[in-house]
């Protein structure tokens, strides 16, 4: 399965606001390992409830569009984003765990 041009953006997007708060919390903690990897931990869930979240809605969003309609009925079954949640969950969990880690050795570097 091809990714596209959309879904590419969309997951560029959610890297970027990965790094950002990463950074943010590396550097509230000045680089200290224990308070880093649970605040690490934390956003990495919510950023990942709020992805799947969006993703679904823009998703619905965008069939409605297509099809000119706003009932759905049996179709929203055939959206694709609702079959590959869980792994955009993990996607972005593991994601963002590893830019937790190296915004944390970044962190620890510069002190």
């Amino acid at each position: 399965m091809a990714i596209r041009f959309a879904d590419a953006q969309g997951y560029l997007v959610c890297v970027l606001a990965g790094l950002m708060l990463t950074r943010r919390i590396a550097n509230y903690f000045r680089g200290e390992t224990g308070p880093t990897l649970v605040a690490v931990v934390l956003v990495s869930i919510g950023l990942a409830v709020a992805v799947v979240i969006v993703g679904q809605v823009w998703a619905a969003i965008v069939e409605m569009i297509r099809i000119g309609n706003g009932h759905m009925s049996y179709r929203a079954f055939r959206i694709p984003w609702s079959h590959h949640r869980p792994q955009t969950f993990a996607l972005v969990v593991l994601a963002v765990w590893c830019l937790g880690l190296v915004q944390l050795s970044l962190a620890r570097s510069n002190t």
